[in-house]
């Protein structure tokens, strides 16, 4: 596929996608200024699709082996209903107290 395909296919689903939240667009402010290498985000349209299929499936728990800065916890977290639980687990204190901030 070349480039200019890509890119309109990419403006596309920009345009296609729900906002995020007031939080979550703080969160990715937060990461792209003061992490090291921020596109480990994992971004609007894949936190879009995790919100679908937690939604799709009526997902209670929730399990996410690396969490960064948290951003992808965060939008699974409002899609989950009250009652749901999610469970992160990060390795470097930098991120956790990242996510925390923001939590």
């Amino acid at each position: 596929m070349n480039k200019t395909k890509v890119e309109n296919l990419q403006a596309y689903c920009m345009k296609h996608t729900q906002p995020d939240s007031f939080l979550l667009s703080e969160l990715k402010d937060y990461t792209w200024e003061n992490e090291d290498v921020p596109q480990m985000l994992s971004g609007q349209q894949v936190g879009k699709l995790l919100q679908s299929i937690i939604k799709m499936t009526g997902a209670k728990n929730i399990i996410e082996v690396g969490m960064f800065t948290g951003y992808s916890a965060l939008q699974m977290a409002e899609a989950i209903p009250e009652n749901g639980k999610i469970h992160t687990c990060e390795l470097m204190e930098k991120h956790v107290e990242t996510a925390r901030s923001f939590f």
